[in-house]
């Protein structure tokens, strides 16, 4: 599946690929590249084993700072849909503004509500 959100600059595309019950999920905007790569395992909660959580390990470029965008978003999708979750994030806008992240930011949370159904 592949689909975008927002418009313009801020546009951010989404590619998800499911490997048997995992999913890869590729987020890019403006100059697509690999920022940040992280990996979510779903697992049960400590303080509820009735409910999921996720453990996360991360994988930076440096001099990169998806890595913000990608630890929250694979453990939302890994929480949400119980399945283990690789994020590769890379969004890059030359003379980004603070209006413009929190625009980005937000349609990453909405594509990732598409991805997880709500």
């Amino acid at each position: 599946m592949k689909f975008q959100m927002g418009e313009g600059r801020c546009t951010v595309t989404f590619e998800i690929k499911e490997l048997g019950r995992d999913l890869v999920v590729i987020i890019t905007g403006g100059d697509a590249h690999v920022g940040a790569v992280s990996l979510s395992l779903s697992r049960k909660s400590l303080a509820d084993a009735n409910k999921l959580s996720a453990s996360t390990s991360l994988l930076t470029v440096p001099g990169h700072k998806e890595e913000d965008i990608a630890i929250p978003l694979s453990k939302e999708i890994t929480t949400r849909t119980g399945r283990n979750c690789v994020l590769v994030v890379g969004i890059h806008l030359d003379n980004i503004t603070p209006e413009e992240l929190g625009i980005i930011w937000e349609n990453c949370r909405q594509g990732v509500k598409k991805i997880t159904g709500e």
